[in-house]
């Protein structure tokens, strides 16, 4: 049993790009993100777990996969992200 390829997809590439075409964390790692808060506690739950630089988050679970929660006290930067955000609001983000 053979496979045909759909009409609308073309044929896969026989060289390798060398930068990867798609990831899930391109943006996050080539264009810093402003910093925004949309929830919080877990709330709304269909925002978490949450996406960089989103926030409030109080633990590493509330964040995706490949993020982390980074607690602050006040304004301090946040590696990837942009703006000063909410004052002691917590923010995921991804590690340099």
């Amino acid at each position: 049993v053979g496979v045909t390829a759909s009409p609308t997809t073309p044929p896969p590439s026989t060289n390798p790009t060398t930068v990867p075409t798609s990831s899930p964390l391109v943006p996050t790692l080539l264009i810093p993100r402003p910093l925004n808060k949309v929830g919080n506690n877990g709330s709304p739950a269909e925002l978490f777990p949450l996406d960089a630089c989103l926030g409030d988050c109080d633990r590493d679970s509330e964040c995706q996969d490949h993020l982390l929660c980074f607690s602050r006290d006040g304004t301090e930067a946040i590696p990837g992200c942009e703006g000063l955000g909410v004052s002691a609001t917590d923010y995921c983000f991804h590690r340099p």
